[in-house]
């Protein structure tokens, strides 16, 4: 789970004396346009998972970053909430495979499930997106945790 690797990083950072930059709530990387698909989560004061049970969890957190908490209180943003099944991502992992032969993990297989399922299409559809005005673009990183069953 990355909140595992997140804390062993900071630790590393503590004992050298280094500098830890979150990847995720740096102000640099939400300087950005167009929408954001996240992991989905409710308005509350306290929404922390007790564990992540999905076989895509090698980049998932156990709370959302601090960053997008307030983009959803804000409203500013425009944050989308798709949730993605293990057998949408399992797919989409063989679909990369086949069409680039890249191996990749289920965590990223679930964000490629948007484009190589429907969510894409019907995002677009309904207009909480607009896909004319440039490239759907989805980092494709991670094979540190393939499973063999893919």
């Amino acid at each position: 789970v990355w909140n595992e690797a997140n804390e062993k990083a900071q630790e590393f950072c503590k004992s050298v004396g280094g500098i830890f930059i979150p990847p995720y709530d740096h102000p640099l990387i939400w300087k950005r346009k167009g929408p954001t698909v996240s992991l989905r989560a409710s308005k509350t004061t306290n929404c922390r998972l007790n564990s992540i049970t999905s076989a895509a969890k090698s980049l998932g957190a156990l709370e959302p970053c601090y960053a997008l908490w307030k983009c959803l209180e804000s409203g500013e943003g425009n944050v989308i909430s798709e949730v993605m099944s293990d057998d949408q991502a399992i797919m989409a992992c063989r679909q990369i495979m086949q069409d680039h032969r890249y191996v990749v993990e289920t965590a990223c297989g679930a964000a490629l499930s948007a484009v190589y399922g429907d969510t894409v299409r019907s995002l677009n559809e309904r207009k909480a997106i607009d896909v004319s005005s440039g490239p759907v673009i989805v980092v494709v990183c991670g094979g540190v945790s393939v499973q063999s069953f893919l």
